[in-house]
């Protein structure tokens, strides 16, 4: 990656809201990003707009937004494939249209009281032809053509054994591209493979399995074992294998975001308080980590990572004000964007656009996070106006300001 140039930037005057995530739209001509303050997704042309970048619609929830995504399929030409799917608190799916902003649809769960449920993610498999929800020990699936309450309630724990089976809210998903299967991650840390077509279960990841050199043991074993290195390279290869390992220790805390490879071979998962992004083998699903990409993500706030359409490149966000690219072969660092590039907050979201010529490409930032003023100290002068300038200096410091950033990068 040669360089990287900021292009278009939208930024929030609110220190109360922030942008949560972002998305490309599959033909890149949009930019879709959830707004904490007004509980609402807005749609933004980068292409089109100048600096500073302003929203081209908005579609008003009711509440937070849980998750949302596009329909895979989306062509800016046809008007018809032009939506966009999102999951919000208390409230069912809706599908919105991308070019007027208005709700086409709804899709919606019950629960075993016949009360109205809401999913916690949601996601598109590859065709568009169905919608992945996640909830409380369950997963559904709904036919995109067929809005309502019809679906396929797959459910993940066994109703006999509530022993057996992914216990927890359902809180990532991912639809393989390639293989009949899909992954899910949840609150509880597991992450589990189903049948695509059935809901079987069909493999586990063992994300919190005690893990040495590459080989499962149990704490005994990994005491009385003694590590020989031959050469500096086996040194460095072993402690990246321990460090990727540690993550996947970690990654027990909640499952945030999950992501297949292009040829459905390896599965990529990130969690709260894990600070890193682990590459699972998925022909080997019981095995170590392949690899580990490093950053800070000790906050409970969902950090997104993403891939150039080529996978050459994995971006991540971070706690800090920065965002980290990696090559994906080798796992080194190639590029660094951060304050120097006008980021100032939190890097929630990260999303590329898709390149034409290869050589060329586009990536978008969402930046933000909550912040809460301490109380206590302050100046106790009568002067009013000194007052004054002591309150707007805190709300300098709570506020960082949230933030939605586009650069141009070059390979």
């Amino acid at each position: 990656m040669n360089s990287v140039t900021l292009s278009a930037h939208a930024k929030l005057a609110d220190l109360d809201s922030f942008f949560s995530g972002c998305r490309f739209s599959p033909d890149s001509t949009c930019l879709l990003t959830s707004h904490t303050g007004s509980n609402s997704l807005q749609l933004y042309e980068p292409k089109r707009s100048e600096l500073p970048l302003s929203p081209v619609l908005s579609s008003k929830e009711a509440s937070s937004i849980y998750s949302y995504d596009w329909y895979p399929l989306m062509d800016s030409m046809q008007p018809a494939t032009c939506a966009y799917l999102s999951s919000c608190r208390d409230s069912p799916l809706h599908l919105w249209d991308a070019f007027t902003g208005k709700l086409r649809c709804s899709y919606i769960a019950y629960d075993q009281n016949d009360d109205p449920t809401a999913a916690t993610c949601c996601r598109f498999d590859p065709t568009g032809d169905y919608i992945y929800a996640g909830y409380l020990n369950a997963i559904r699936v709904f036919r995109t053509d067929l809005p309502g309450r019809s679906c396929d309630l797959r459910q993940t724990v066994s109703a006999r054994k509530r022993k057996d089976g992914q216990k927890g809210i359902i809180s990532a998903l991912a639809v393989n591209p390639v293989h009949n299967t899909y992954a899910a991650g949840s609150y509880s840390g597991s992450i589990y493979v189903y049948d695509e077509r059935s809901g079987v279960l069909v493999g586990e990841v063992e994300t919190s399995c005690v893990l040495t050199d590459g080989a499962k043991v149990n704490s005994a074993q990994s005491r009385k074992r003694k590590a020989t290195y031959d050469s500096d390279e086996d040194f460095m290869a072993i402690a990246a294998a321990a460090k990727a390992q540690l993550y996947a220790k970690n990654s027990s805390v909640g499952i945030t975001q999950l992501e297949w490879s292009n040829d459905g071979h390896s599965l990529f998962s990130s969690s709260r308080h894990c600070n890193g992004v682990i590459k699972w083998d998925m022909r080997m699903p019981t095995a170590s980590p392949v690899l580990s990409f490093e950053r800070d993500g000790k906050t409970n706030q969902t950090l997104e990572f993403c891939f150039d359409p080529t996978e050459r490149f994995a971006f991540l966000g971070s706690k800090e004000a920065k965002l980290t690219v990696y090559d994906c072969k080798t796992g080194d660092v190639v590029k660094t964007v951060g304050e120097e590039e006008g980021l100032q907050d939190a890097c929630n979201g990260v999303s590329v656009g898709f390149s034409s010529n290869g050589v060329e490409g586009r990536f978008a930032v969402a930046t933000g996070q909550r912040h809460f003023a301490l109380g206590g100290g302050g100046n106790d002068s009568d002067d009013n106006d000194s007052d004054d300038e002591d309150d707007s200096d805190d709300e300098d410091d709570v506020g960082l300001g949230g933030g939605l950033f586009v650069y141009d990068f070059k390979y």
